[in-house]
């Protein structure tokens, strides 16, 4: 995950790097006062080869969010912080 940002108060867009042929999915979200806790999947390529990381998409995962983001932060399943890009970036 490379960045997040805010869709409205209750819905949130994490940019995701994945290979192009691969299935990505957000398959969890773990609300808490202080953080929103993301984990996201990746089925990898069938392709016989491993993609470089010149080699990767941009993809976008929306997610709505139970509560009011506020003031809380926004990280992935292992509680590494994901910035926030402001729209249009």
């Amino acid at each position: 995950m490379t960045s997040y940002r805010l869709v409205d108060s209750h819905t949130i867009t994490v940019a995701v790097g994945v290979a192009p042929c691969s299935w990505t999915r957000v398959t969890n979200v773990a609300e808490s006062n202080t953080a929103v806790r993301i984990k996201i999947e990746t089925l990898p390529c069938p392709l016989m080869f491993f993609a470089g990381t010149d080699e990767l998409d941009l993809r976008e995962l929306t997610m709505p969010l139970a509560n009011d983001l506020g003031n809380r932060n926004v990280t992935d399943d292992r509680g590494q912080a994901i910035p926030l890009r402001q729209a249009g970036l």
